[in-house]
């Protein structure tokens, strides 16, 4: 396992082209989903390996054919934090709502603010 994997808790495996898909709140308890609701987004939806017994779940994207990856997961790392979103690959991704709500509960569960 290399340096890249045990900081970010996963890796990368492969994405389709830019299409619609949901983005579920897997985990409505944590700090980076609070006010975080269920949405749709045109992106590209990336599917990764991760260490479910290293991270916790925030978020799962589904396909429209149903196909499920986890998009937004976070863990203790050292002294510090790692959290993975995996949506924002153009400007409308990140104009979304509910991407700039999980992008700001994170930069402040991040800095423990």
């Amino acid at each position: 396992e290399g340096g890249y994997r045990r900081t970010l808790g996963g890796y990368w495996q492969f994405h389709p082209p830019f299409q619609k898909f949901d983005v579920h709140v897997y985990n409505h308890d944590h700090p980076i989903t609070a006010g975080v609701k269920s949405y749709e987004i045109e992106d590209e939806q990336h599917f990764i390996w991760f260490d479910i017994d290293r991270v916790t779940l925030l978020t799962r994207s589904q396909e429209k054919g149903g196909r499920e990856a986890a998009s937004g997961f976070c863990h203790e790392y050292g002294f510090g934090r790692v959290v993975y979103l995996a949506n924002g690959h153009r400007k409308s991704c990140h104009e979304h709502p509910m991407v700039q709500k999980l992008q700001t509960n994170a930069v402040r569960w991040l800095l423990r603010a």
